[in-house]
């Protein structure tokens, strides 16, 4: 059996360069828009897949912020040790650079809010009683929600670096914030 297609007209000449020129036109935004959503559908089941860790991460980081002094130097240890186990599974390396960029993308505010915070709850546990209970308490639920604020950031961070995407300071931030909420109702 033979399979035939009825004749094509051809296009005119005439309807050929308006059709081209709409091309021309929204080709970039088609392909824009596609990324956009590629980026989209990506950067959250990359998420998924390691929100597992950065929880680890956090609950490592609000257990040790309970000791006095020991949280001092444990919590930034396990956040600089989650942001680099981050950025292997992303496949970017995690130099200074990048930890620069990756503050900045955070906002000097956070990161000053964020020091200051920690330093005033270091000092609290050291309160003989009220300090050793309340404010150990409070130390690692903030430190547990701050460690998993901080992934959530990186790990959007790292998925638009491992993508060749530009960083969105402002999406950075928004997801810090919208995690550390999340992560002190967690704690809770």
């Amino acid at each position: 059996m033979e399979l035939s297609l009825p004749a094509l007209d051809p296009i005119p000449p005439e309807a050929v360069a308006p059709l081209t020129a709409l091309l021309d036109e929204m080709l970039p935004e088609v392909a824009l828009a596609l990324a956009r959503e590629d980026y989209r559908a990506g950067e959250p089941a990359r998420w998924a897949a390691n929100r597992a860790e950065v929880l680890w991460y956090a609950g490592a980081a609000g257990a040790a912020d309970v000791a006095p002094v020991v949280g001092a130097v444990a919590v930034p240890g396990v956040q600089a040790a989650m942001l680099r186990a981050l950025a292997a599974r992303y496949g970017v390396e995690w130099t200074r650079a990048r930890f620069y960029e990756f503050a900045a993308a955070l906002g000097t505010g956070a990161a000053l809010r964020f020091g200051a915070s920690y330093g005033l709850r270091q000092l609290a546990k050291l309160i003989p009683v009220l300090g050793q209970t309340a404010g150990a308490a409070a130390a690692g639920t903030i430190s547990f929600a701050a460690t998993y604020a901080l992934g959530r950031a990186a790990a959007a961070y790292l998925h638009a670096i491992s993508a060749g995407q530009a960083v969105a300071p402002g999406a950075i931030r928004s997801l810090y914030r919208d995690a550390l909420a999340q992560g002190r109702h967690d704690a809770s």
